[in-house]
């Protein structure tokens, strides 16, 4: 089972939760934990609360105490009620370097060469020693390793976890040296032909040997904590995303449309978050049938708290499409076309399905305040209202990336021997908002057209000649049943 890596400084008192992820059968469960034992036996850190949660699909333990710049390894044995045995294992690293807090894990764990490693990451190493034939191994013995550049600068320094000895055939003695690697977070990224070092010093009585490896640090990445922004079609289960810089113990969520109309009750989530990076992850499975798709997005309200007296809250939108909505969404990044000739990379102006429903939300506002007012939700948007709502999206998306681009001073000047070019992309998206914005008068006149026949909200759909029905259901006309009597002539002609 790969192991499990957390970090803490020495006065930190701190609770963990490990994943089992075990493969129990139909019916199996656990029924005992052995107690933890711990390499090396003499290490300071001290365990409590070991238990495992309601679904038995974790294992909470807590740490506190530990010296700096040393490392332990915890084994738990789990026996189940058929009888298995399992072997859990985690690391503490006690350290006061700047460092990812929480689980890390690397997928080179126990590999004899790190290779490489992220910036404010761990990684498990072996390294070996080989001393002569007859070589007497003290009782203090010990390795210490640290990570260091070419200039010598030390990053990080700590002592090795375990050091195993065997003979070779021809008799000499071999140390295995286990150790927890830390690269703080605050070590630069390797540099084009430049590797970073780590330095193992082995002290055996009066007796010191060296190894070292060369290895690389590529740049730290993290996932933000707090929740995510969701899109999900309209009747499917919806997943909210939302990571937490630590455990609580309630962690709940409810849902909400534009009108403060609760929607979903609040919805305690079981079990504990999985321990990531940057904090702990929750998610929740919402059943969205019943609610309507819909440009205004639901509102997903996050509570979280240890007391009732500390609770926090935070939200994330929720937006409900169907086919209509999709295919706007397809129609608007094809328009722009910056899916894959994108000049301007700039993270603001990325065009993300969360940015573009953003602008069709706006280009829907737009649409509807346009010469007079109307109440389209425009789910299912077809003919003229179509186009008009997509033209006023297009509109607000040029507006926000030239504001962007505008604030970066996005402008080039490549100059050579031969070729001279110029470059300048702000004004670009100024004169295609401005082009888009001279279809208006059109759109005025439509809108027009549309509020004097009765057509002044609904889904925006004028398929099947909607219009037309619109138009008769408004308009009088006499016939020979009519309750109304025909005009004669004196009245046509006003005598």
């Amino acid at each position: 089972m790969a192991q499990n890596i957390y970090q803490k400084t020495p006065s930190e008192v701190r609770q963990y939760s490990i994943f089992l992820n075990l493969a129990l059968q139909t019916g199996e469960t656990i029924t005992t934990v052995t107690p933890a034992t711990k390499v090396p036996a003499s290490s300071a850190i001290v365990l409590s609360g070991v238990a495992l949660d309601s679904t038995n699909a974790y294992l909470k333990f807590g740490v506190s105490g530990g010296t700096a710049g040393t490392s332990t390894r915890l084994t738990w044995l789990l026996t189940t009620s058929l009888g298995n045995i399992f072997s859990v294992s985690a690391s503490v690293v006690v350290s006061t370097d700047s460092i990812d807090q929480y689980t890390n894990f690397n997928p080179d764990a126990f590999s004899t060469l790190i290779d490489k490693v992220k910036a404010g990451d761990n990684a498990n190493s072996v390294t070996n020693f080989i001393l002569p034939s007859g070589t007497h191994i003290d009782q203090s013995l010990s390795c210490v390793w640290e990570v260091l550049d070419a200039e010598g600068t030390i990053y990080s320094s700590g002592e090795s976890l375990e050091i195993k000895s065997s003979y070779t055939s021809n008799g000499d003695v071999k140390l295995q040296v286990f150790s927890v690697i830390l690269v703080p977070s605050t070590v630069p990224a390797t540099l084009v032909g430049t590797r970073y070092q780590i330095r193992y010093s082995l002290a055996n009585g009066d007796q010191s040997y060296f190894n070292s490896e060369n290895f690389s640090v590529y740049a730290e990445y993290s996932v933000p904590t707090g929740p995510a922004s969701v899109i999900e079609t309209a009747g499917n289960t919806a997943a909210a995303n939302i990571v937490i810089d630590k455990p609580y113990n309630h962690v709940a969520y409810e849902v909400f449309d534009d009108s403060n109309n609760r929607l979903l009750a609040l919805t305690e989530i079981t079990g504990s978050g999985l321990p990531t990076s940057d904090g702990y992850h929750y998610k929740a499975s919402i059943n969205t049938t019943g609610f309507k798709p819909s440009l205004v997005p639901y509102i997903v309200i996050w509570h979280y708290w240890n007391e009732d007296s500390d609770r926090q809250t935070d939200s994330a939108h929720l937006f409900l499409t169907n086919a209509s909505i999709i295919s706007a969404m397809t129609d608007m990044r094809t328009f722009l076309n910056r899916s894959r000739t994108n000049l301007d990379q700039l993270p603001e102006t990325a065009l993300t399905p969360l940015a573009i429903m953003a602008y069709l939300r706006m280009g829907m506002d737009a649409f509807n305040l346009l010469e007079q007012p109307t109440n389209f939700v425009m789910t299912a948007a077809s003919a003229g209202i179509r186009d008009g709502w997509l033209t006023c999206s297009k509109i607000q998306a040029c507006r926000s990336t030239y504001i962007s681009l505008g604030g970066h001073g996005y402008s080039f000047n490549f100059a050579g021997s031969e070729v001279s070019f110029d470059l300048d992309i702000p004004p670009y998206w100024d004169s295609l908002a401005s082009a888009l914005e001279g279809q208006l008068d059109n759109i005025k006149q439509f809108k027009r057209q549309l509020v004097s026949r009765g057509l002044n909200g609904g889904d925006g759909n004028l398929n099947g000649g909607a219009l037309k029905r619109r138009v008769g259901g408004i308009s009088m006309s006499y016939s020979p049943v009519s309750t109304i009597m025909r005009p004669s002539r004196g009245l046509i002609l006003g005598r």
